[in-house]
């Protein structure tokens, strides 16, 4: 049954909120983007702008185009948030409740939102940003072999995959990364830059407690209501 509050009904009024989250995100992410490239006297990104220029001149293209991947990478976790968010909105709309379905799709949010705090946290240092983007980077790419290998022929784009893998790792060593490794010495588990260090595998209950403190522990409630 659906409430109603001044002659709307609670599901409209929650598709409304939905809409209204989602444009003030698109204005965020559009200003977000203006200041990446023209940064705020004393933001976090001027203060990165800075220390880029402080980096060695052979380190400063390679350290710059991390950034930007990371910026991409952002972006791309604000579009799949924005997608999901249009999908809450159909299943509001549908005849039936349908509460698993939602929250997989609240949780895809949830988790692609704690991601770009991570990443975008103004309180870290600049050694820090630069170590979890190249660990979001290195991870995106490590992150496809796993799910190859359970194809049946594809040996060839496996062999093709691990070479690109080791040429990342490479890559990231050669602008002072340090990478430290599972126990096949295959696979890289973290990044250090200077005084920045950055897990590929994200805790996500951690960083609900850091950056959405009482959210931690929504999928448990969730799953027993």
């Amino acid at each position: 049954m659906t409430m109603t509050h001044g002659g709307r009904s609670t599901r409209d009024i929650a598709v409304r909120v939905i809409r209204q989250h989602r444009a003030a995100i698109q204005r965020e992410l559009t200003a977000a983007l203006v200041a990446f490239h023209e940064p705020v006297s004393d933001s976090s990104r001027a203060r990165d702008a800075e220390w880029l220029d402080d980096r060695k001149q052979h380190e400063i293209d390679g350290l710059n185009g991390i950034l930007g991947l990371g910026v991409e990478h952002t972006a791309e976790l604000l579009r799949v948030a924005r997608e999901h968010s249009i999908a809450i909105e159909i299943l509001l709309d549908a005849d039936a409740i349908l509460p698993v379905p939602m929250m997989s799709l609240v949780r895809s949010v949830h988790e692609a939102l704690l991601e770009v705090c991570w990443l975008t946290d103004p309180a870290i240092g600049s050694d820090q940003r630069i170590a979890r983007t190249a660990a979001v980077c290195l991870a995106s790419v490590q992150g496809n072999l796993s799910p190859l290998k359970q194809l049946p022929d594809t040996g060839i784009r496996v062999a093709q995959l691990q070479e690109s893998v080791q040429e990342m790792h490479a890559l990231l060593e050669q602008y002072d990364f340090e990478l430290r490794f599972d126990k096949s010495g295959a696979l890289a588990t973290s990044v250090t830059y200077g005084a920045g260090r950055a897990a590929l595998k994200l805790n996500v209950t951690e960083l609900n407690r850091l950056y959405m403190p009482g959210s931690e522990h929504l999928w448990t409630l969730a799953g027993v209501s």
